[in-house]
């Protein structure tokens, strides 16, 4: 059986068509402005029970079902249609009395970056020329006429309304194809179109036309000349690691978690090396060979094997300046013996580690020449039972992250209540140190899960004060990863943070408003699946804004752990981002 908080992220959009949704409050009472006509809501001490009018709750379940049958069952023949270039069967799918159109473009974008040529078009509705079905149908075919062969072909349903008729329905839709040309480039074609249907039952989806109305709104297509990157797993032995593979256990063995990992060179041969602690314990170092190959030196450098516990913790950091990095592994720390061994001294170092640490980020915040260590945490496993878990403003049902502060000869002390740096009892998933305003006392943002993300700004005095509320980069986004680095070289620090990006998700929030929810709630439900944010200043004084939707860095997926990195060595910082979440479904990838 799947542990409670898989089932809480996987149900995540889901939130707004089940019968209650369960806010948290801050000490203080929910705020509103008196009862939405279409949301019933019954405060508490220190949370809300609201209830979606049942009317709208089954519109959206009307119009979710329509969705996935759309794209279960009329798709398929669509995307067929276009790959086989067959406009006879892409013309079976319109209605008798169809009508299409095509604007002229009214914007054209073209942008090369080294071996990368995109060209984004949109097209106006407006003075559009009049399409009939074979026409539509051979527009449609022309989009995709470059390819030579198409790997991957996806229908994707991104908007539903309820038109004019209860059988009539205005749908907008995202076709994605991936392929070559005849010269050998990978290419990328993605558009987007609004479409009416009329489905007056499940059954006519799939053997009756149903399309009414087809405008082709926007069209991208990016080339490439090359990869930017080679796969290498099998060549350097990844793939035999001794890992827990989800694709291959049971579901109820499935681990969400299932390893941390962390990259340094940690012997100075010039190759960087990794340290990875699994969720089942099995802890590894593995040395580069000359960047060919990796191999598990762990018991030869004196680095046990396994753990007791689930703590999957990897770090490095050089406490003693030696120049050598020691490493964190599981719930241990290991002194780096001038890469020729590893000793044990968790015990000496007064370090200690509660259960499922999520990670650990390392700076010297007091300026004292000594590196400190961020400890993050989601979970109190003491309390977790006696706490109810919110879904949106989650702040007391988590668990204090914790600063431990490097007072020299290996020592550390927790000084978190006297730092003030703990973020809040919140879902934390990872952490940056970054300059926020410019000093020279690193500052910390912290990104959390079902909660807003947390900035620290330290003072200076071996303190920190909260200021998400004025930065402008703590917005409510069911974060799990945050990375930071200057991506437009203009001398400050930019916040790439990872979120949940679900067109599912999205689908649902666009039948809803403000007007259905308590004041402020709305905007905490939108940022739940809004995707990936972008967040950038350009002085310190002002706030930060938010790009991401606008740098197309936005739908990622179900996205974690992105990293800053010049990977092409241009000058500018890239981004590189995961993506993923537990199936349910074995066949079918989630993210």
């Amino acid at each position: 059986m799947l542990g409670i908080y898989p089932l809480r992220k996987q149900l995540f959009p889901f939130v707004l068509l089940t019968n209650v949704c369960w806010i948290g409050c801050d000490h203080t009472p929910l705020p509103h402005t008196g009862e939405s006509k279409l949301m019933h809501v019954i405060p508490r001490a220190h949370e809300a029970h609201v209830v979606l009018d049942p009317a709208r709750q089954k519109a959206i379940w009307d119009a979710e079902h329509l969705t996935f049958e759309l794209e279960r069952r009329f798709g398929p023949p669509l995307l067929e249609a276009i790959r086989s270039q067959d406009q006879e069967q892409l013309t079976r799918l319109f209605r008798e009395h169809f009508s299409g159109s095509f604007g002229a473009a009214t914007e054209s974008q073209d942008r090369t970056n080294g071996f990368v040529t995109e060209t984004v078009s949109t097209y106006d509705s407006a003075g559009s020329t009049p399409l009939d079905a074979e026409q539509t149908a051979a527009r449609l075919l022309n989009t995709t006429k470059s390819l030579t062969t198409i790997e991957r072909a996806r229908f994707r349903v991104l908007k539903i309304r309820k038109s004019d008729s209860p059988s009539r329905w205005e749908i907008r839709v995202l076709l994605t194809f991936v392929g070559q040309q005849s010269t050998g480039q990978e290419t990328l074609i993605e558009s987007e179109h609004q479409v009416v249907v009329t489905v007056g039952d499940d059954e006519q989806i799939g053997h009756e036309p149903l399309v009414e109305q087809w405008h082709i709104e926007s069209l991208v297509q990016r080339t490439s000349t090359r990869p930017l990157m080679q796969e290498i797993t099998e060549q350097v032995g990844f793939d035999r690691l001794p890992l827990q593979d989800n694709w291959n256990v049971a579901v109820g063995k499935a681990s969400q978690f299932g390893l941390q990992f962390a990259a340094e060179d940690f012997d100075r041969d010039g190759y960087i090396d990794l340290a990875v602690a699994g969720y089942n314990g099995q802890t590894m170092l593995l040395r580069s060979i000359q960047g060919r190959a990796f191999m598990d030196v762990a018991t030869k450098m004196g680095i046990g094997r396994r753990i007791a516990t689930r703590n999957k913790l990897a770090a490095w950091i050089d406490f003693d300046n030696d120049g050598y990095p020691d490493l964190l592994l599981g719930e241990a720390l290991y002194h780096n013996e001038q890469g020729k061994h590893f000793t044990e001294v968790t015990q000496q170092s007064g370090l200690s580690f509660d259960f499922e640490c999520m990670g650990a980020v390392t700076a010297d915040y007091d300026g004292d020449g000594l590196l400190d260590l961020y400890v993050l945490y989601q979970r109190d496993h003491k309390t977790e039972t006696l706490v109810k878990e919110t879904w949106i403003n989650e702040s007391q049902s988590g668990k204090a992250n914790v600063l431990w502060r490097n007072v020299g000869g290996g020592r550390f002390v927790d000084v978190t209540v006297k730092a003030n740096v703990g973020g809040g009892r919140r879902f934390s998933h990872a952490a940056s140190w970054f300059f926020y305003d410019q000093d020279r006392w690193p500052d910390l943002y912290i990104a959390n899960d079902f909660g807003r993300n947390v900035i620290l700004r330290n003072k200076g005095d071996g303190s920190f004060v909260d200021v998400s509320a004025e930065t402008g980069a703590s917005d409510f986004a069911t974060s799990m990863g945050v990375a930071t680095g200057d991506i437009d070289n203009d001398g400050f620090t930019d916040i790439y943070v990872a979120n949940m990006y679900s067109k599912m998700g999205r689908r649902i929030i666009d039948q809803v408003s403000d007007a259905d929810y308590p004041a402020g709630i709305f905007q905490q439900i939108k940022g739940s699946c809004a995707g990936n944010r972008l967040y950038s200043k350009h002085s310190v004084a002002e706030p930060y804004q938010e790009h991401g939707e606008s740098m197309g860095v936005y739908a990622v997926g179900w996205a974690y752990a992105p990293v800053m990195a010049d990977l092409d060595n241009d000058g500018w910082l890239d981004i590189y981002s995961t993506t993923g979440f537990m199936s349910f479904d074995r066949k079918k990838p989630d993210g």
